[in-house]
């Protein structure tokens, strides 16, 4: 194999998991910029909220890298049938993660937000209703990772 080649393989391998980590980062800023043109004392509730999706998106990452192990180990052992398999219960296990997530930061959110936030000024219920908005994304980030590694 070339080096122009395998430097082509690795972009395209790397491109997914790119996007994705990209699209994420992104929306945090358009959302700071928006937030920051109608209320600046909320960019600190987006900046909280950004943090525990950060948790969030490192947990998928454990996926995407223990899903791209085991499938490239079996693709290297001509153990195509296996693939699939890997796959499919990666999938499942990154659905049942998520939700499991999503339910124990769902019960902890006020928690979290009454250690962070001290200023009585910022409406508790706006915070706890945009990181619950969050939070109902991270099972798509979830399903986004595996799919995007066994691409």
């Amino acid at each position: 194999m070339r080096k122009e080649s395998l430097g082509r393989e690795i972009i395209s391998i790397a491109f997914p998991t790119m996007i994705s980590g990209l699209t994420d980062s992104i929306l945090n800023l358009l959302t700071i910029i928006f937030i920051s043109k109608m209320a600046s004392e909320y960019i600190g509730v987006v900046s909280l909220a950004s943090y525990l999706m950060m948790i969030v998106a490192s947990i998928t990452t454990i996926f995407m890298i223990g899903l791209l192990v085991v499938l490239s180990q079996s693709y290297g052992a001509d153990r195509k049938d296996l693939l699939n398999q890997y796959f499919n219960e990666a999938f499942t296990l990154s659905i049942a993660v998520s939700l499991m997530i999503f339910l124990i930061s769902y019960q902890l959110i006020d928690q979290y937000i009454r250690s962070m936030i001290k200023d009585q000024a910022i409406s508790i219920d706006v915070v706890r209703s945009y990181m619950i908005w969050r939070l109902i994304g991270s099972p798509a980030m979830f399903i986004n990772s595996v799919i995007a590694t066994a691409y």
